[in-house]
């Protein structure tokens, strides 16, 4: 998977939307991709250098997405 195809995913999700939220305090976090739902953060990802994927959940349901 490739982040166009990761970005296409997580917009497909009903209420999804994305910002780059965080290119205001120094260009350093320029390419940080943020996901939220119902405005609150639930995916961070960089997009030039998609080898990670930050999540926000509960411990059980970062358990099923690892397997």
């Amino acid at each position: 998977m490739n982040i166009e195809e990761f970005r296409d995913y997580c917009l497909s999700m009903n209420g999804v939307t994305e910002k780059t939220p965080f290119e205001k305090f120094t260009h350093r976090f320029d390419s940080l991709l943020v996901f939220y739902v119902l405005d609150h953060m639930f995916c961070m990802v960089d997009m030039d250098d998609f080898t990670s994927v930050s999540f926000r959940s509960t411990n059980e349901e970062i358990e099923r997405i690892s397997e």
